[in-house]
């Protein structure tokens, strides 16, 4: 994910708005409280989460998308898709 897209997840994400929040988002992503708590302890809990679920197995444009779809986030599932077809 481009460094512009990922501060426009951080921005809509940890401003909560309709569809789900990070915390939807780590758990769509296979985080446990455990791992939610940690994330929340850092400046900003989406970039704790991006960086830690990126170094994940598995951790592909298509699974992000498919979670942020999950949790209601449709419209940006789309915008990262559409990135990174124009990217590659």
């Amino acid at each position: 994910v481009s460094p512009q897209r990922q501060e426009e997840l951080v921005e809509l994400l940890e401003n909560g708005g309709p569809g789900g929040d990070w915390r939807s988002l780590a758990t769509s992503l296979g985080f446990g409280p455990d791992a939610i708590g940690t994330f929340c302890r850092g400046q900003s809990p989406t970039r704790n989460l991006l960086s830690t679920w990126a170094t994940t197995e598995g951790a592909t444009l298509a699974t992000l998308c498919q979670a942020l779809a999950t949790i209601g986030h449709q419209d940006v599932a789309q915008r990262l898709a559409g990135a990174e077809d124009v990217i590659s």
